[in-house]
């Protein structure tokens, strides 16, 4: 998962902003969400665009994920 947000990060950022896309789908999954569950973590990482992406650092990215993950 650190490896995928690392690689993808800028794309990331574009569809947690939206709420939807191909990176935020495919993020879902590595977190073992299905296609229907995946929507409660697109609009978690939506909700917490600015949290997540504000320190433009991957590595704060995917802390801020595990912990949003967790909480669902």
């Amino acid at each position: 998962r650190e490896s995928f947000i690392e690689a993808n990060y800028k794309d990331l950022s574009r569809d947690a902003a939206k709420g939807s896309g191909e990176y935020v789908m495919n993020l879902a999954r590595l977190y073992g969400y299905t296609p229907e569950t995946a929507v409660k973590f697109t609009q978690l990482l939506q909700k917490n665009h600015t949290a997540i992406f504000a320190a433009n650092s991957a590595h704060n990215a995917v802390t801020e994920i595990n912990r949003l993950a967790g909480s669902i």
